[in-house]
Parts: C-alpha cells; structure tokens; sequence
C-alpha cells in the first residue's frame, strides 16, 4: 500500500462506515457525500490509475445486492467505469444515470426478473458496452425511460 487516500481508508488511518468487505474489495459511505446513498467500492490492492490495472483486477466483484438493490446511482455529469462485476437480485437496478452521464461497462451486470442492468434516464447519456448485460425473467438489459436521448455503442 501507499500514502494515497484509498490505503489509508484501508489502514484505518481515515475512519469510515464499512458497507461491505471481502478479500479484493472494501466499499465504504462516502465522507461528503453528494447523494442519500453515496458508497465508494475501492480495490483493497493499490492501483494508481486504469494504465496500472492487470487482468486480475478485471474480476474484482463491485457489488452483490439483493432484491430491490441498487448498484451505482448517479445523477448528471458523470463518467461511469464498470470493470467487475455487479448482481443485484429481482427489481433491482445494476447502473441508473440521470442525464448526461457517460457510462462504460467492460465488466458483468446481472439483475434478477423485472430489474434492469442499464437504466438511461432523461437525455444526453452515452452507454459504451464491450462486457456483459445480462437480465432474467421479465428484466431487461437496457432500459432507456423518459423520453431519454443519447447514444448506446
């Protein structure tokens, strides 16, 4: 580890209201944050930027949430990055982005029946997928609502 902010989170040296931990992954409540629910996932190993990552960080796995769960929640203007993997049980969403949000999955979002993987919401988001959209029962992979525009390559 490093002097960066995330390790010192991850050696206690910065407090922090736990939400989940496993042997790769540490998510936590944001310190100031920008929304109701505002949780960080980071990777318990130190990586200075996407340039750094190795195929074994490919399978850190972000979130694993149950019925009605959310994944990751943005509002506008934001860069999306999925790179692991998120499931969320029935109802669920995986990402919601409001309006002008890019977002770009090379990782796996699974939801359960009558979830949605992606939701678009309002106008100018951008999804980029080369991973994986999956949706069981009367879920949907993507699910573009309220009259939203953008573009899904």
């Amino acid at each position: 580890m490093t002097d960066c902010l995330f390790c010192r989170v991850l050696r206690n040296e910065i407090p922090a209201k736990k939400i989940y931990e496993d042997e790769h992954t540490y998510a936590f409540e944001d310190i100031n944050p920008q929304a109701p629910t505002h949780v960080l996932i980071i990777p318990k190993r130190h990586i200075r930027g996407l340039k750094e990552a190795t195929a074994e960080d490919a399978e850190l796995k972000l979130f694993v949430l149950g019925d009605g769960g959310v994944g990751i929640i943005v509002g506008t203007n934001h860069n999306i990055l999925n790179t692991g993997t998120i499931t969320v049980g029935a109802f669920g969403l995986g990402i919601v982005a409001d309006s002008n949000n890019i977002v770009t999955n090379t990782g796996t979002i699974t939801v359960g029946n009558g979830g949605s993987a992606v939701q678009l919401v309002n106008a100018g988001n951008m999804l980029t997928n080369f991973g994986t959209l999956r949706a069981f029962g009367t879920g949907l992979s993507l699910d573009v609502c309220n009259c939203a525009t953008g573009t899904v390559v």
